[in-house]
């Protein structure tokens, strides 16, 4: 397409002006979205989507559960850990947004010691499912220890979302900017290496987000009948991230990923 000849020879601060003029777009869509579905009486994506969320987060600890079982079995934990990381991603964008500090350090934060204040002076180590990753992939022996501690951890979290979520209060507004900035992180952390840093599925992983916020965003259809504005930014954003899916599956390799033949045309056409 013309953009991206325009993109491939073209010096990097023009580069970085698409780039700018992409995420403004990603913004006019998600805000018109918002806007228009704030209009919508009795809408509530939240309330909607609650027992979606949660499910998820029974889905994660059914699969962290059943790795406790399997011991030694290197093949079935890596299997079982890849299928926690796909019901993770779903619900990233709301785990992120609703609770950044949980995410960040108990639940997928870096690989890296780090301060929180709440803990005063003592330097946290990493911990949640880039640790588990740690121990599942680095080696062929596995620390079992080590491992089930780690498990332990990341449940005793993962049932305090769910307490959390199932009494929380949200507006119901919040949705498409949760989306919106789940977007901006897929382009800047997770398709640049910020986690799956041993299985490199990093590619994969974000066709999950992406799936994620399309099945919430999807459910609500019925919501939006009646306003054909709302309808249309809703049916457009779908197919705009059917299309930003279909692409990551099909070019599924972390090295050999063109991420700005990808971001370009995910932020411009969204």
């Amino acid at each position: 397409m013309i953009i991206n000849r325009f993109i491939k020879f073209s010096g990097k601060r023009t580069r970085n002006r698409i780039l700018l003029f992409g995420s403004l777009l990603v913004l006019l869509l998600f805000s018109g979205l918002q806007t228009a579905w704030v209009n919508v009486p009795d809408a509530n994506p939240y309330a909607t989507s609650r027992s979606w969320i949660v499910s998820e987060i029974n889905s994660i600890e059914k699969e962290l559960k059943l790795s406790l079982a399997l011991r030694k079995n290197v093949e079935e934990l890596r299997k079982s850990y890849t299928k926690a990381r796909c019901y993770y991603k779903y619900i990233e964008f709301f785990v992120e947004y609703c609770s950044p500090r949980e995410a960040k350090y108990f639940i997928n934060g870096a690989l890296v010691s780090k301060h929180d204040e709440e803990a005063g002076a003592q330097m946290l180590s990493p911990q949640g499912f880039q640790h588990i990753e740690e121990l599942l992939f680095l080696k062929e022996q596995i620390d079992t220890m080590a491992l089930h501690k780690e498990y332990r951890l990341l449940l005793h979290e993962l049932n305090s979302l769910k307490e959390y979520y199932n009494s929380m209060e949200l507006d119901p507004g919040l949705l498409p900017e949760m989306c919106q900035m789940q977007l901006f992180r897929i382009a800047s952390l997770n398709l640049n290496g910020y986690d799956a840093t041993y299985t490199k599925t990093n590619v994969q992983e974000s066709a999950w987000c992406i799936e994620g916020m399309y099945k919430v965003m999807k459910q609500f259809g019925n919501m939006v009948l009646k306003n054909k504005v709302a309808q249309l930014h809703l049916n457009n954003l779908l197919t705009k991230m059917s299309t930003c899916i279909k692409y990551l599956k099909k070019h599924p390799d972390y090295n050999s990923f063109n991420r700005l033949e990808f971001v370009i045309p995910m932020l411009y056409f969204i």
